[in-house]
């Protein structure tokens, strides 16, 4: 079993995924919107909220084709291996979504919490 570190729409109510295993914080990644959805990026002194799910091989690769991963220069994401909660008592490793080169061409606007839930709510305020 692997894990999935989920900070975008599949986090949360809007998930497609079961096995919830417990929230996290990624450091070292920002996180940035290209409209009405988020993707993230290395970047130092950063963090990224995440909820972690338990995920079969399977799983990851219906993920994978969800994501848009088909192995070209020109797909927006690549999942990775990351460190969750690395500065806890309790880390522990999982694969993320992380934007690519690609991505980055795009016109994008940050997210300094690193929450999406939370951007998505103060937005929704903003526009009403």
């Amino acid at each position: 079993m692997s894990y999935l570190a989920a900070y975008g729409t599949l986090r949360g109510q809007w998930s497609r995924l079961n096995n919830f295993v417990r929230k996290g914080i990624l450091e070292g990644y920002g996180m940035y919107t290209a409209g009405g959805y988020p993707v993230i990026f290395p970047e130092e002194h950063s963090k990224v909220i995440v909820e972690t799910f338990a995920v079969t091989p399977d799983t990851l690769k219906n993920l994978d084709r969800y994501e848009g991963i088909s192995g070209n220069a020109s797909d927006l994401y690549e999942r990775k291996i990351v460190a969750i909660d690395k500065n806890s008592p309790a880390p522990y490793i999982a694969y993320a979504y992380i934007g690519t080169e690609a991505f980055k061409k795009r016109k994008l606007a940050s997210i300094p919490s690193g929450d999406w839930h939370q951007y998505l709510h103060q937005h929704m305020k903003e526009t009403i």
